[in-house]
């Protein structure tokens, strides 16, 4: 890390600690959590994103990669409850179950045609020109208007909606391929 990238990360991790803090607590997250979700957020943020973005668009960023960390924490935590073992003899009881319930296995099929379609749009993504792959991240998954994802990459209104229009198709038309939707 050069000594100026440094200085702004120390700039913004003293700027933002206490506010993150405080929206951690007004959104609920229980307190042993906090100290943890909020470093992963400075840690996520300075891996994904500029150090020098304008305030604004920090405190929305940083505010947006906290939220999704603790939605992923708890639906972690929910899905370890589903299928809790504590003693090892309550497997086969647990299995039995899973097999005669036609609900939870639904839901087990449910959830990894979910990760298979997860993992085939962020690969589609992850395949996009640049420009498309910059536009789609901040507009669709890390939810940003338009006018802050403008700011953030330094285009104009039309070429943002341009990008996100053909960014869209492209990964419709690369999921087609893959046979993920039946149209």
């Amino acid at each position: 890390m050069q000594q100026d990238e440094t200085r702004l990360l120390q700039e913004l991790y003293e700027e933002y600690l206490v506010p993150l803090k405080k929206v951690a607590v007004k959104i609920g997250i229980e307190t042993d959590d906090i100290e943890d979700l909020v470093q992963e957020t400075f840690i996520e943020f300075y891996v994904r994103y500029p150090l020098n973005l304008p305030p604004r668009v920090k405190t929305v960023m940083l505010n947006r990669i906290l939220r999704s960390r603790w939605i992923d924490g708890k639906r972690k935590l929910r899905r370890r409850e589903v299928l809790r073992i504590d003693d090892p003899d309550d497997e086969q009881p647990i299995t039995k179950a899973l097999l005669d319930n036609d609900d939870l296995l639904g839901l087990l099929d449910q959830e990894v045609q979910e990760k298979e379609l997860y993992h085939a749009i962020r690969e589609c993504i992850r395949k996009m020109k640049q420009d498309w792959r910059d536009v789609i991240i901040l507009r669709i998954i890390e939810g940003l208007s338009t006018e802050e994802t403008c700011k953030v990459l330094g285009i104009s209104d039309t070429v943002c909606r341009t990008r996100l229009s053909r960014a869209k198709k492209d990964l419709r038309r690369r999921l087609e391929r893959m046979k993920f939707f039946d149209d």
